[in-house]
């Protein structure tokens, strides 16, 4: 059983593309611009590693290849890990690994890496089927071992209430409808009628 699989259903790499990069909702796309502009200010990237972790359809592709020395893209969605590799054929120092994020030992084991940023971007964390906490937790291991940072990016509890909801609306051809029964805006937990969380 694979614990940390992002999990949206229906994912289509070519919808995702349109919703993220394409039409995004304007506060989305201002979170990324957000991302963007911290990835930017990590100290030194030019020697480091990023390890961007449920990298779906290498919307941060651009940017990690231009910045860091290596970028590492992990998938475990075979639909997109396809067009994953077929979207980095188009830049340099990107490697794709499939595998679950919660076995990143694992998956690592045979790559030297030193002073890597790992990076659960866009709300992944809020994707990850099963136990989040051992997503993190082996984050931690390889960032402790290997003398790395973790940028982790997150959706507010307020702003599912404030805006959420209706980006939720706009991307629903890839979330799923609101499933408003098991939507629960005080804990800040939005899920579809899909099973996206």
């Amino acid at each position: 059983i694979r614990i940390a699989t992002p999990i949206m259903k229906g994912c289509d790499p070519d919808k995702y593309r349109k919703l993220t990069e394409v039409d995004p909702d304007p506060i989305l796309a201002q979170h990324m611009r957000d991302e963007t502009l911290f990835l930017k200010e990590t100290s030194r990237p030019v020697i480091r590693t990023y390890i961007d972790l449920g990298a779906g359809a290498g919307r941060t592709f651009p940017i990690l290849s231009k910045l860091s020395a290596e970028t590492i893209a992990i998938e475990i969605d075979p639909v997109m890990l396809r067009s994953l590799r077929k979207r980095a054929k188009g830049f340099s120092k990107i490697r794709i690994i499939e595998g679950d994020i919660t076995e990143l030992d694992t998956l690592l084991k045979k790559t030297t890496i030193s002073n890597p940023i790992l990076l659960l971007l866009q709300n992944t964390l809020g994707t990850l089927k099963g136990d989040w906490r051992a997503a993190l937790s082996a984050m931690k291991n390889v960032a402790s071992e290997n003398k790395g940072q973790i940028i982790v990016s997150l959706f507010k509890q307020e702003a599912l209430r404030t805006w959420g909801l209706r980006l939720y609306e706009h991307n629903k051809k890839m979330s799923g409808e609101t499933d408003l029964l098991k939507t629960n805006l005080e804990k800040g937990i939005f899920m579809s009628q899909t099973g996206y969380v």
